[in-house]
């Protein structure tokens, strides 16, 4: 599962909208079907990219940073970090 999947379903959260306007809103702003959003709520990203995932949280008027910096010499490889803010 991508990490940051797991933002894009809260990111609808501010809308306060009631579970059909979600979905309605969704496939307007995202630009997306029935399923395809019904897969994000459901946490079923297997068939989103990385990249389209990103895209959608920007139609959702969220910022995406990506930061890419050296490991600590203490640390033996590097990570993948994904956090909401």
């Amino acid at each position: 599962m991508h990490k940051i999947g797991l933002i894009v379903y809260p990111a609808f959260s501010p809308m306060n909208l009631a579970a059909t306007s979600v979905f309605e809103t969704a496939n307007w702003k995202i630009g997306s079907n029935a399923y395809e959003v019904t897969s994000l709520v459901n946490y079923q990203l297997q068939g989103f990219s990385v990249e389209r995932l990103m895209n959608f949280l920007t139609a959702l008027d969220q910022d995406v940073d990506i930061v890419i910096c050296r490991k600590p010499r203490s640390r033996k490889g590097g990570r993948i970090l994904v956090t909401a803010a």
